[in-house]
């Protein structure tokens, strides 16, 4: 089953990897409202998909019961997506599933838990040496958030505060996060339904630039020591590019308007293995090979850090299903809290039509020292900048991929067993996680159970 001919919308984004991906499908583009040509061709019909950077909005709604268009956010995604939304969405399916909801720091959000942050810090917190990072709620890139080590008195704005994970995972001395790309393609559950949500075996690896001690009143200031933010880092004189940007940018360019950048030989290293997808059957050129599996810089692809994984003796398996047990969950929560009734308020027809949203998430994981993956926080439109050969590898990779299942045949028109030949066969990097491919009953069941949880 091929991908359909689709004509992309991508007026509203500012990411060229967006039209990049759409050309590598041979798709139609509408860049520019004059109309100018981009990589792919230019139309001025009626489009099949809509690729925008900001949430998606009531007027929106009518636009695509009206045109049939598909559109790249879900209603209700700001319950995970937005600091305090996240925190206050896993906070009520933890007091729910209190065993299935361990894979966040202890949070709170401000002002309106402020008064429990107080009790803690002045009893237990104060006791452990506990410190705390604040993050506010809407500001994003590492700007505003600071470390401390009391209760923050003269803050006053929204904020997710959580408590700083004492013992993290360190590469080299440099504490480090991972940005993995997850893809929902359907938020409807209850009753027996689960939502529709792959996780993809790239993504990137963003450490710090400082090496990592832990937080004392010397050096809770210093962020190139806790932050792994790219967008913090890049200004430190310590960050170390993986390569000559400029010439290999040129050069993987080159390369992937010939032959795209997909993977095919052999196996992603983290968590699978590139059974489908566009490439399937060519050899990777050496140039972004070498290039995947680097591990040097301030930056790796997972690709690269599997292979550091392995070279230490750790469980490469073990890490994905847990990392991918955390995302079911999450999306789960999103979905009972809000984004489901949500989505069949808008579209009451949506099971004889099927489902007109999707979304492309970057989820941000951080490890500790025993390998447990702690959820830090979502990003809706997670940056698609490619000023790297790395970053072009990535996200050009995770966006044809994500195009690919957008185009996927609406679910009122194919069989269960036809949409996974689809999914299967044009995606060698995204692994459905829910419905789940394989788990034991025992986890199946509780994923059932969360889908059915009904709000207070």
């Amino acid at each position: 089953m091929a991908v359909p001919q689709m004509k992309v919308d991508a007026i509203d984004t500012v990411y060229s990897v967006v039209l990049r991906a759409a050309a590598r499908l041979g798709w139609e583009v509408r860049s520019e409202k004059s109309g100018s040509k981009t990589n792919g061709k230019v139309t001025e019909e009626p489009c099949d998909i809509k690729w925008h950077d900001a949430v998606i909005k009531a007027a929106d709604i009518n636009y695509i019961k009206n045109t049939g268009i598909r559109w790249n956010h879900f209603l209700g995604i700001e319950s995970i997506c937005t600091k305090c939304g996240l925190q206050q969405t896993l906070g009520r399916l933890s007091d729910a599933f209190p065993k299935e909801f361990k894979f966040t720091p202890k949070s709170w959000s401000l002002p309106v838990q402020g008064i429990k942050l107080r009790h803690y810090m002045e009893t237990k917190g104060r006791k452990a040496g506990v410190t705390l990072i604040v993050k506010p709620n809407t500001m994003s890139r590492g700007r505003g958030i600071f470390l401390t080590k009391e209760f923050p008195e003269n803050f006053h704005e929204s904020a997710v505060v959580q408590e700083y994970i004492p013992h993290p995972l360190t590469i080299h001395g440099f504490k480090f996060d991972l940005r993995m790309y997850v893809f929902v393609a359907d938020v409807r559950c209850g009753g027996g339904k689960l939502p529709r949500v792959f996780l993809h075996h790239e993504g990137l690896v963003r450490f710090c630039t400082t090496k990592y001690k832990a937080p004392d009143n010397e050096n809770l200031g210093d962020k190139t020591q806790h932050l792994s933010n790219y967008s913090v880092n890049k200004w430190n004189s310590e960050f170390v590019q993986e390569a000559d940007t400029k010439e290999l940018l040129s050069q993987l360019e080159a390369y992937s308007d010939k032959h795209g950048l997909i993977p095919t030989a052999g196996e992603y290293r983290f968590g699978g293995s590139a059974e489908g997808g566009y490439g399937c059957g060519l050899e990777e050129s050496q140039l972004v090979s070498e290039c995947r599996s680097a591990a040097k810089g301030s930056k790796w692809t997972l690709t690269a850090f599997a292979q550091w994984m392995e070279e230490e003796g750790h469980s490469v398996e073990k890490l994905w299903r847990r990392c991918a047990d955390l995302v079911a969950k999450t999306i789960l929560a999103g979905s009972v809290i809000s984004m489901s009734d949500k989505y069949k308020r808008a579209f009451p027809d949506a099971e004889e039509n099927g489902t007109h949203c999707f979304e492309l998430l970057g989820f941000d994981i951080m490890l500790d020292e025993s390998l447990k993956p702690y959820l830090l926080e979502i990003n809706m439109a997670p940056s698609a900048a490619t000023t790297t050969g790395l970053d072009l590898i990535v996200k050009e990779t995770v966006h044809q991929e994500a195009m690919a299942l957008a185009a996927r045949p609406l679910s009122n028109c194919v069989s269960e067993s036809a949409l996974v030949e689809y999914e299967d066969k044009v995606c060698s990097g995204f692994s459905r996680v829910l419905p789940p491919k394989s788990c034991n009953q025992g986890k199946h069941a509780t994923y059932l159970a969360i889908s059915d949880y009904k709000k207070p």
